[in-house]
């Protein structure tokens, strides 16, 4: 019986070979666009402003947003859902929606348009907490963290290793301080650890946006493990979430699903790659999403996933959602 890090090695083995077909598999082409830095969004008209919505959910964030974004975009290819969140609750995220495959098609990328360029877009756009050294991290190496889970169920890494069309940069990597990439089809194809990796048929596939940034890695904290001892890494932590939602704003998505972004509770895991302190992130998060002006009105629905299958990120995640219930949930 392998161990979970051997079947994680396995899984890799699987994408990695067959990366090379998901492009013409999929009729998607991995693209990435990168930005060293980001600057304040400009002011929102008031007739574009929206009124902010927050949810905690137990579940992998790739399985959170697909299923959210089939909600989103019925059989009827209807672009303006009545009501697509809340969207059906935690227990019905086994079933199968009869238009999965589709979805990703019914949902055309909106890069470079702001709302308030005309941007709108019921795409579900996921926060990948990324490794700041190299691409999906040590994704083929069994590490079970949601970054290198991310790389194994998708075409992340096709992605992440392209080049910029608007610039020809042709690597991101190292990752600066407060850089992101925004990944507008990123190829999700199979199951993840708790599934056992179970690859889906083509027809399943489904494309979803997803904006990689790194976290602060492993600050220094208090006594209680709630908060940052110095104040210049919570500052630090916050530019990195600003950037993660001025590029959001940016490429015209308003439904985001967002997660722990490194955070730990006081009990958590001593193999956790980053141990924000988790009372400190939910308050980050919350000033900037419900009472920053520079982000007022921009989003629509923001989702907290946090993750039940295994792994380390997994054991950081359990020990952060009771904390983001009480901010978000």
């Amino acid at each position: 019986m392998p161990t979970p890090r051997q079947r994680a090695m396995a899984a890799s083995s699987e994408t990695r070979a067959l990366l090379p077909a998901i492009p013409a598999r999929s009729g998607t082409d991995p693209t990435s666009y990168f930005w060293r830095f980001t600057t304040r969004l400009p002011p929102l008209p008031a007739e574009y402003h929206q009124r902010l919505r927050s949810a905690v959910i137990e579940g992998d964030p790739l399985d959170v947003a697909k299923d959210w974004q089939n909600y989103s975009f019925q059989p009827n290819n209807s672009q303006t859902p009545a009501n697509p969140f809340p969207f059906p609750p935690p227990s019905s995220y086994t079933h199968t929606y009869s238009n999965r495959a589709l979805s990703g098609q019914r949902a055309p990328p909106v890069h470079f348009q702001s709302m308030g360029e005309g941007g709108m877009s019921n795409r579900i756009l996921v926060l990948n907490t990324a490794n700041e050294k190299k691409p999906g991290g040590e994704w083929e190496g069994g590490v079970l963290s949601q970054e290198e889970g991310f790389a194994r169920r998708s075409n992340l890494i096709q992605a992440l290793t392209t080049t910029d069309p608007r610039s020809g940069l042709q690597t991101y990597y190292p990752l600066e301080n407060t850089s992101g990439i925004y990944s507008p089809n990123v190829v999700v194809f199979r199951e993840g650890f708790d599934k056992d990796y179970e690859m889906w048929r083509d027809e399943e596939w489904t494309t979803l946006a997803i904006v990689s940034a790194p976290a602060v890695r492993r600050p220094k904290v208090d006594e209680s493990g709630l908060h940052y001892s110095f104040t210049e890494e919570r500052q630090l932590q916050r530019e990195k979430m600003k950037s993660v939602l001025r590029i959001a704003a940016l490429n015209g998505h308003t439904n985001l699903v967002l997660g722990g972004f490194g955070s730990c509770g006081p009990e958590g895991s001593g193999g956790g790659l980053y141990k924000n302190p988790v009372r400190d992130v939910c308050l980050l998060w919350k000033d900037l999403l419900f009472e920053d002006e520079e982000f007022k009105g921009w989003f629509k629905n923001v989702v907290f996933a946090f993750g039940k299958g295994g792994g380390s990120w997994m054991k950081e995640d359990g020990n952060s959602i009771e904390e983001f219930k009480q901010f978000f949930g």
